[in-house]
């Protein structure tokens, strides 16, 4: 399977240009991946890395073949505000 999402957590994000780099880190016992999301919206921009004050969790979209070792790009990347996903994917203290 190459496309897959998962629960990740906002880490931080760094400014290069015009871009936006925002850092990912699966959610402890769902995965091992890092992500990396590169922004150019200012809106999406704010969106995310105003994450570091609020809801920490991203619902991530990517693709394992373009990840390199554990280190993966994302394709897309949304705040989780659904409460029955987060139970789901992001709840570390639910063994699913």
């Amino acid at each position: 399977m190459a496309i897959q999402t998962k629960c990740a957590e906002f880490k931080r994000c760094d400014t290069y240009g015009e871009k936006m780099r925002v850092y990912l880190k699966a959610i402890l016992y769902k995965g091992h991946e890092q992500f990396t999301y590169d922004v150019d919206d200012p809106a999406k921009q704010r969106e995310l890395c105003n994450l570091q004050t609020s809801n920490r969790y991203v619902k991530v979209v990517y693709d394992t073949r373009d990840c390199n070792g554990n280190l993966c790009p994302v394709m897309m990347a949304e705040p989780v505000k659904d409460r029955d996903y987060y139970d789901e994917y992001c709840d570390v203290f639910i063994d699913h």
